[in-house]
């Protein structure tokens, strides 16, 4: 998140597509005996800054299976104290792809943070030729 600070947001939601929400249990426990596709989403309670200054927030949810032929997405939404919003998506579908082979006691945990600052920013100027060292002026 280039060009704000911690104290511009205002929250931060979470969305995970691909979620199933009911299951048919005359069927076998698996992708098949999914039904309901939906997004699983809410907000970060108590978000908190580590000591790089990267926002951290938990949020753990139990879900009743996934769609993983359809793919998963996990898009972490920011939303700034001027109402604006800024977003990223990740395809997790392959980070998801062993939610049927995990023990009862076993979970996935998908990891997040949001950074602030200015490292990596690039642009350019149109009409600009590069290795012109000459000054620039105008309006």
């Amino acid at each position: 998140l280039f060009g704000i600070t911690k104290g511009d947001i205002a929250s931060v939601r979470f969305e995970l597509t691909g979620v199933n929400n009911e299951v048919d249990l005359l069927k076998d426990f698996g992708d098949e005996g999914g039904s309901g596709c939906h997004t699983l989403a809410g907000d970060f309670p108590s978000l908190q800054t580590d000591a790089d200054g990267n926002l951290l927030g938990e949020i753990v949810s139990r879900v009743i299976g996934l769609d993983l032929k359809n793919g998963n997405h996990l898009t972490i939404i920011a939303t700034l104290a001027d109402g604006s919003t800024q977003s990223v998506t990740f395809d997790v579908t392959q980070l998801l792809s062993v939610f049927y082979r995990l023990a009862d006691d076993e979970c996935i945990t998908l990891n997040a943070s949001l950074s602030f600052g200015i490292d990596g920013m690039t642009g350019s100027i149109e009409g600009w030729t590069p290795g012109w060292n000459e000054d620039v002026s105008g309006n």
